[in-house]
């Protein structure tokens, strides 16, 4: 093809044709026409934009950052602007987010009229998790009752959600066999010490009854207690947890630290967390014996074509109660029990959100000695094959439901439970957040006991 020009007119034509091969799609095909133009016009706005736009598009950071290394020593009409953006798509290819958020600040400065600036600005420090300063840069750009693309209400929601100073109050109540009862109710506050740190204060009360049936005893206890989390958001990669749990109980006070860790690359997340002497309240008789577990557990699940879900959960916890309560041998260490849970996740559809879900529970406890199941039983073997449904959809930008279905069975012991659940989540303006959920596991054999096992939990947010 000749692409001598004569004229502006001529130039004009092809330019046109080249911005309609973009529109098309026809990436390659523009490029034909733009790049010998731009060897002899190479200051023309026009043709670096149509140049440009198709790696852009496309994601392309080698040939982004050879076009800025092309138009560095060429000067046009808004060519601050348009180096700019160059060098935005190259930072955000590399997910290089602390790069775009300094670039994305600079052009609102310089075009605060630009919309699409501030959303990508507010993106990219949801993307940094600096929680607070994307809860700021979304108000900043809407109200809340103002958005009607699905996705962006979500991000909304995310940032005022997690960049929030809050109250919170938290009830779960659960109806187990054997007439286990259990209340627990906690009420917390929420600060921001400053834009990666805050700190969560938790006051807890639980409440624990159940019938002395065979060889166990009765159960009354009212345990209260207090938490403090300090949460630590590093970067965009890494969050780092610390906490310590006090409770009070049989005039004594039972103290818990903990600490995790929390790692997102890309599709990938991570998730690890250890306890020291965590109280044992599952079986509910560890109470009345003063039991006590320290427990490691590692997730880690990676996702394929937004999609497809694989993942494996390890989790090992040690076991021990007072020794005065052990009426076999007077030892306090039970042993050590080990899970083990590859799960695989397959969402089917969008909108609504429907997923199918697979797992399996592998796991074994490691008795100290043969007769400990009989001080408190943790279940000795568990081989548990799952499988079942989940369905999201959200009605409005305040209102969602969801709804789970899963079938089990374990192959180990021979029975079969099924899990029947839903709930729902109600906004309030961007100030108020309302969670409510409701279980029901038919035929539970664990160590809850046996029979059904109802729960229903409701979780409240005031933000601001």
């Amino acid at each position: 093809m000749n692409l001598s020009v004569n004229d502006d007119k001529e130039l004009d034509k092809k330019i046109e044709e080249a911005w309609l091969l973009f529109k098309l799609k026809e990436y390659k095909s523009a490029g034909k026409i733009v790049f010998p133009l731009l060897e002899k016009y190479p200051a023309n706005k026009q043709l670096i934009e149509i140049g440009v736009s198709p790696f852009i598009q496309e994601n392309n950071t080698g040939q982004i950052d050879l076009m800025l290394a092309r138009i560095n020593n060429v000067d046009f009409p808004d060519k601050k602007k348009i180096t700019r953006e160059l060098r935005l798509a190259s930072s955000l290819n590399r997910c290089d987010y602390k790069e775009s958020a300094n670039i994305y600040s600079s052009l609102i400065k310089d075009y605060p009229e630009k919309i699409e600036y501030k959303r990508g600005y507010a993106e990219t420090l949801l993307k940094l998790k600096l929680w607070p300063m994307a809860k700021k840069a979304y108000k900043d750009i809407y109200s809340i009752k103002d958005v009607k693309d699905k996705f962006l209400k979500q991000d909304y929601h995310r940032a005022v959600e997690e960049g929030s100073n809050g109250l919170i109050t938290d009830f779960l109540y659960t109806h187990a066999p054997e007439s286990l009862r259990e209340y627990i109710v906690k009420h917390g506050v929420l600060v921001w010490l400053n834009k990666r740190l805050r700190c969560t204060f938790t006051t807890i009360m639980e409440f624990y009854s159940k019938r002395a049936l065979g060889n166990s005893s009765k159960v009354e206890e009212i345990i209260p207690g207090h938490n403090v989390t300090v949460d630590y958001f590093f970067n965009e990669i890494f969050d780092f947890s610390i906490g310590w749990k006090t409770y009070y109980f049989n005039e004594n006070s039972y103290h818990t630290p903990y600490a995790g860790v929390q790692a997102d690359i890309e599709n990938f997340h991570s998730k690890t967390s250890f306890s020291y002497d965590e109280l044992v309240r599952n079986p509910i008789e560890g109470i009345n014996k003063e039991a006590r577990m320290d427990n490691f557990s590692s997730e880690n699940e990676i996702l394929f074509f937004d999609r497809l879900t694989f993942g494996y959960l390890f989790e090992s916890s040690f076991y021990r109660v007072n020794s005065e309560k052990n009426d076999i041998n007077g030892e306090g260490y039970l042993g050590y029990k080990i899970k083990n849970m590859p799960f695989t996740s397959l969402a089917v559809w969008q909108d609504p959100y429907v997923s199918l879900n697979f797992s399996y529970l592998d796991a074994h406890w490691d008795k100290s000695f043969v007769r400990a199941n009989e001080v408190l039983d943790f279940l000795e073997d568990e081989k548990i094959f799952s499988g079942g449904i989940y369905i999201e959809k959200a009605f409005t930008h305040f209102f969602s439901c969801r709804a789970t279905f899963a079938r089990m069975y374990d192959w180990r012991r021979d029975f079969y439970s099924t899990l029947t659940g839903a709930g729902t989540s109600f906004w309030f303006r961007d100030y108020l957040k309302l969670d409510v959920d409701y279980e029901y596991l038919l035929n539970a054999q664990g160590t809850l006991g046996t029979g059904d096992v109802q729960t229903i939990r409701g979780k409240l947010k005031i933000l601001f």
